[in-house]
């Protein structure tokens, strides 16, 4: 959840300070993450990791498949965020490549 934040903090910043949208799109799919992992994914682990559970029941094995199913579900949401970073990180360095050229220029 830690990356997830600093690649949504990161990509916010890079939008806010000039990048082409896709940098704020991505940052909002990577963010989704988070609190699916803290809605769906939390209350499955815990019930995993309780010393109550018997790790051999018929119970510890469909919470295990619900967790395959949910963690698959959250899959999508960073490659795609990823995505959107990669697709307008191209356009993104020329405005540095711009920036460092006039901020030299200046000097």
């Amino acid at each position: 959840m830690i990356l997830a934040l600093a690649a949504t903090i990161a990509g916010i910043s890079a939008w806010f300070l000039g990048a082409p949208r896709p940098w704020f799109v991505g940052a909002v799919l990577i963010f989704a993450v988070i609190p699916f992992t803290l809605v769906v994914i939390m209350p499955t682990n815990e019930k995993l990791l309780d010393p109550g559970l018997d790790r051999a029941s018929e119970v510890a094995y469909q919470l295990l498949q619900e967790l395959g199913k949910t963690a698959r579900r959250s899959e999508y949401s960073c490659p795609r965020g990823f995505s959107c970073f990669f697709v307008s990180g191209d356009r993104a360095l020329n405005r540095v490549a711009d920036w460092n050229i006039q901020l030299a220029w200046i000097r």
